[in-house]
């Protein structure tokens, strides 16, 4: 995705990265209502959200939200995520796979 986006230096990647962080700060403010919407949803079978330990669920999303921090140390901790991702190995891995396989087809 990155690659079609122009690579890690291309003005789109840093678009796509800044809009992306927006939304997480933007989500982040709403986190209380999200969880509460996620509590309501207890009962409704969803195996992620089982009711013996939703409380734990319920916790570790809110710690995704990153509730101790301040909105500019949130998006910056955000930021470093994406980039993590992107230089993670596994989808370095996935993306070599992907091309051998294209290959093989071809």
């Amino acid at each position: 995705m990155v690659r079609g986006m122009g690579g890690i230096d291309s003005p789109n990647y840093q678009i796509f990265k800044q809009k992306t962080m927006d939304a997480l700060i933007h989500l982040r403010n709403y986190r209380h209502l999200i969880l509460n919407i996620l509590l309501l949803m207890i009962d409704s079978g969803i195996s992620d959200l089982k009711t013996s330990d939703y409380e734990s669920t319920l916790n570790q999303f809110n710690e995704r939200f990153l509730p101790s921090m301040s909105n500019t140390a949130a998006r910056e901790r955000y930021g470093e995520y994406i980039d993590d991702s992107v230089n993670a190995a596994f989808a370095e891995m996935m993306e070599y796979m992907h091309r051998i396989a294209v290959w093989f087809k071809y």
